[in-house]
């Protein structure tokens, strides 16, 4: 493969290497294994151009997890863990796998402008915004109070204000020129410093990290891991089932790191993260959508897509979705025939389960 010019591995995983069970010390211990094994290879074969991922599933419906599904308790116990509500299937295991084994570039849905905006600390905030998102408690005076010095005082309460909102430590703004005044004014009223206390802070960069652990660990922050990424795809999903707008997900995601303290990973990354909620939600329409469909449904609908010599070469599709023309009584007489032909089809009715606007967007 090296010779090659590279290429592509996909190992098989479990959630059971980040998630053990009892009395499968024998499976969790390979499956961690195999985990680990894709980390250090992902390092020793990149140089070659050769990208290695895993998929690591949970319950996949085969002969070997009858044991689960054959219980109702030990099987809903289960599915309160997966997100979307059910099982894996084979399926699901091989579009996994095609998405890793795949070129396609995960799509950009910010601007530089969009990004910007995300990313800056907010400089029009109202005086009542400001006692909102940046009055310390009791318990985060405390904390700050047991600096020495008083720039690091003064820059421990300007971590906890900004983890506040808008949610990103500190250390990530550096490249902007300053904190916003209005609120160094406001952290120096409650620490009883100068605002000037403020410009030192910083000049070692451990100090920032340093900060950022300890906050963590005395106010219940906590980083952005698997487990946090699953929990904002669980929150996220349903809103991705209503709309299929990139933006206002992203915006959400924000959000929900914001309130649950966590910290949130990068725009690039939280971007993939809606991109896979979005194909989630998309399968799962599409799903939905073909469940009720018989056999000879699929028949019909297939084809819509052969050409017919009687409609000059063009499919039966594209006849169906071709503007009769001009308001005039022989263009409703086109339309009148198409919604004759869509009636013929006999289709099921869409589920009232489904959104109108998602279902809107696939006509």
């Amino acid at each position: 493969m090296a010779r090659q010019g590279g290429g592509m591995i996909v190992a098989m995983a479990s959630t059971n290497a980040f998630q053990v069970e009892e009395n499968l010390s024998h499976y969790n211990t390979s499956k961690g294994g195999v985990a680990a094994f894709v980390r250090s290879a992902a390092l020793d074969l990149s140089r070659y151009g050769i990208r290695i991922n895993a998929v690591a599933p949970g319950v996949v419906l085969t002969h070997l997890s009858a044991w689960i599904t054959a219980d109702p308790d030990r099987a809903a116990n289960y599915l309160k863990q997966i997100p979307l509500r059910r099982f894996a299937e084979i399926i699901d295991v091989a579009n996994s796998v095609l998405f890793l084994m795949a070129h396609k570039k995960i799509p950009t849905y910010l601007t530089d402008e969009q990004c910007q905006v995300m990313m800056e600390i907010p400089t029009d905030l109202s005086d009542r915004d400001l006692a909102r998102y940046y009055t310390l408690t009791s318990e985060e005076l405390e904390l700050v109070n047991r600096r020495r010095r008083p720039a690091n005082r003064f820059g421990f309460a300007v971590q906890l204000a900004l983890l506040h909102f808008p949610g990103r430590p500190f250390a990530e703004y550096r490249n902007q020129k300053q904190v916003p005044r209005p609120i160094l004014t406001s952290i120096a009223q409650q620490i009883n410093l100068p605002v000037s206390a403020f410009a030192e802070y910083g000049n070692r960069p451990g100090t920032l990290y340093d900060h950022i652990d300890e906050i963590c660990k005395e106010c219940g922050y906590r980083r952005c891991g698997w487990r946090e990424y699953l929990a904002a795809a669980r929150f996220l999903l349903p809103h991705a089932l209503e709309s299929d707008r990139a933006v206002p997900l992203i915006e959400q995601a924000l959000e929900f790191f914001r309130k649950e303290q966590i910290l949130p990973p990068t725009l690039v990354q939280t971007e993939k993260l809606v991109w896979i909620v979005l194909r989630l939600a998309e399968d799962h329409l599409y799903n939905v959508l073909t469940s009720r469909l018989t056999q000879e449904h699929k028949t019909r609908l297939d084809a819509l897509l052969q050409n017919e010599t009687r409609l000059g070469g063009h499919t039966r599709l594209a006849w169906l979705r071709a503007v009769p023309g001009e308001p005039s009584p022989k263009s409703i007489h086109k339309i009148v025939e198409r919604l004759l032909f869509i009636r013929e089809l006999d289709l099921p009715p869409v589920p009232t389960t489904l959104h109108q606007n998602r279902v809107l967007h696939v006509i």
